[in-house]
């Protein structure tokens, strides 16, 4: 046709005219054409409504089928040798109609919504159906087994036994019931077969294109640096719906932090990129890999987690360490100390050229300096720096690290200084929030009146008031009420900006205390503690947030290890409730000091009884 259109002028004009025409009285989605036999074609017409087949001579309409359904496409084909005339029509439920004429034959729901569909021969598998989204999935199904024609017969009401029938449902449920908690729960080494995890976390940094690469300085400093994180997935069977989250602190992101497998059955590599992005002091060099799937036998949900670390080079480099400092934390060991260059040997070269008890590391982020000291004369690790908030990675890292190379026992004592950092955080934190409710307050007494000014001005306008509009003042008062308005917000996004600045700095103080406390005391004391303050603040939350939960929380850790208790809470569930006043903030602080100190006391305690074992067994 457009070749008929582009003759040249010179030719005599023509018109182009079909040879026959049809009317079929809608829309028509697609259009196809098989051959039935040596002598005849057929012409497949999906419509909105119907399915029609015609003759290739257009004169004889074969048969119409009427589509209960919105139909997205459709590939007709014929069966050899039989010449039976096949349809596959694809719903918009995502399910899959397979017609031999006006007849369903078949139905099966399919993993995607196709926009088309095509049958294929691949060298093993004779008639695949291949089926491609919208989002460019590309699958491959086939038909495995033939449709099961057996219908149960109707039961025989006479002489059916109901008390006989209840005991023996009683007792499968029992049968269940067990088997559920003993032998159909599989073990955590099963699970981990069913899908294994494998992390590599690139010690090669690359340039961030999202930096500021105009300033030399801060790429010579690594502040545009990014870290290649390659996450492989490998499983024996068929596991459905697999989602894989990727959790750092800030100030890192991840590029793509969630990924989607509707079916994963061999193998599959997932790449991503971590980069920071604020000038936040870094927390945590952690990298949470969760994976949750969903087995295609039993279809129970199961989820799997991974740890790995960020290159230290990410947020720290080494530099001249500081000899004064505002805060301290000093960890005791039992050994010899380890060398730095063990400890440390990513820094190894700067380590050389600093003094051999000394080691400086500064935040890439914010500049601030942590430093640590070894004891020349006594075993122990003193962490210092003037910005407490920067000391929390330093020592994790110093931690982890000296649990590889030392096998002593390490100790700390938890300074008031250490407590006065967790409350100022906690102050700045709770400031912050009454900063923006108290904007957001004023906001909303703007919008009310805001509405009430255009009713006015409404009501003034249907009245046809003598006196105008301008004169009655409306206009002036309802163009300071939108400034105003518009200004609270410019306040209320930086307010907003200062709660998430020091909700990260509570973590940080709070993460800080947790680390030193780990030393101390045991494992499911510190679990309670854990649970109770070191979990992330909520962010922009008007009504809940770090405080009202952990006043409830550390009420309850109270309760529960007070010697007076009997091992069971018999207290009232509290309400949680907004704290609104500062004498609740004044109890919440005195609350955290009570459960750092009975910690403490917890431990001395354990240490005079395990001494008094010792030698109760010494003298037997």
């Amino acid at each position: 046709m457009a070749e008929f259109g582009s003759k040249e002028r010179s030719e005599e004009p023509k018109n182009l005219e079909p040879d026959w025409s049809y009317n079929i009285g809608e829309a028509i989605l697609d259009i196809d054409s098989v051959t039935l036999s040596s002598f005849e074609v057929g012409i497949l017409i999906l419509g909105e409504k119907n399915l029609y087949c015609l003759k290739d001579n257009c004169v004889t309409l074969k048969y119409a089928k009427r589509l209960e359904y919105k139909a997205l496409c459709f590939q007709a084909y014929v069966i050899e040798p039989d010449g039976k005339l096949m349809v596959l029509v694809i719903a918009d439920t995502s399910t899959l109609m397979i017609y031999e004429g006006t007849t369903l034959k078949w139905s099966a729901q399919l993993p995607l919504t196709p926009v088309t569909v095509t049958r294929a021969h691949f060298q093993h598998l004779d008639g695949a159906i291949v089926v491609l989204s919208e989002e460019g999935q590309l699958e491959a199904c086939y038909l495995g087994s033939e449709p099961s024609l057996f219908i149960a017969p109707p039961l025989h009401r006479r002489g059916y036994d109901y008390v006989a029938a209840e005991d023996e449902l009683m007792e499968l449920r029992k049968l269940a019931k067990r088997n559920k908690t003993s032998g159909n729960q599989l073990s955590d080494v099963t699970m981990d077969a069913e899908l294994i995890i494998s992390v590599t976390v690139s010690g090669d940094l690359e340039p961030c294109p999202r930096g500021n690469q105009d300033d030399s300085k801060n790429d010579s400093e690594g502040r545009n640096l990014m870290c290649r994180v390659t996450i492989e997935l490998s499983t024996y069977t068929t596991l459905r719906d697999v989602q894989v989250c990727v959790d750092v602190s800030k100030p890192f992101v991840a590029e793509k932090d969630n990924y989607v497998i509707t079916n994963l059955c061999d193998r599959h590599i997932l790449r991503t990129m971590i980069y920071a992005t604020t000038d936040l002091p870094a927390m945590s060099s952690d990298v949470r890999i969760t994976a949750s799937y969903e087995t295609a036998d039993r279809g129970s949900l199961r989820v799997l987690q991974k740890m790995a670390q960020l290159p230290l080079k990410m947020m720290l480099r080494a530099c001249p360490p500081e000899n004064t400092s505002t805060f301290t934390a000093t960890i005791k060991c039992n050994e010899p100390l380890v060398a730095f260059s063990q400890l440390f040997p990513e820094f190894t070269g700067e380590v050389q050229r600093q003094n051999w008890n000394a080691l400086g590391l500064q935040h890439v982020q914010t500049g601030s300096v942590v430093s640590i000291i070894s004891g020349t004369t006594s075993n122990r690790y003193r962490i210092q720096s003037n910005d407490g908030l920067s000391m929390a990675v330093v020592v994790q890292q110093l931690m982890n690290r000296l649990k590889d190379k030392a096998t002593g026992n390490f100790t700390t004592t938890i300074a008031q200084n250490h407590i006065q950092l967790v409350q100022s955080q906690m102050e700045a934190h709770y400031r912050s929030r009454q900063k923006v409710d108290k904007i957001a307050s004023e906001i909303g007494l703007l919008s009310t009146q805001l509405r009430n000014i255009e009713k006015r001005m409404l009501r003034t306008v249907r009245e046809r008031n003598t006196r105008s509009l301008a004169a009655t003042g409306l206009p002036f008062l309802l163009e300071s009420t939108y400034h105003a308005i518009f200004a609270l917000l410019d306040d209320l996004a930086i307010a907003r900006t200062e709660r998430e600045r020091a909700g990260h700095g509570l973590r940080c103080v709070v993460r800080l205390l947790l680390l030193l406390l780990r030393l101390n005391v045991n494992d499911d004391k510190y679990a309670m503690l854990e649970a109770a303050i070191g979990f992330e603040p909520p962010q922009l939350r008007d009504e809940l947030d770090w405080e009202e939960i952990v006043d409830v929380s550390l009420s309850t850790f109270l309760r529960s290890t007070s010697r007076k208790s009997t091992g069971h809470l018999d207290a009232k569930p509290t309400t949680l409730t907004k704290m609104t006043s500062t004498k609740e903030f004044t109890k919440l602080k005195k609350r955290l000091v009570h459960a750092v100190e009975r910690l403490d006391s917890c431990r001395e305690a354990d240490m005079v009884e395990k001494e008094q074992l010792e030698a109760t067994d010494r003298v037997s």
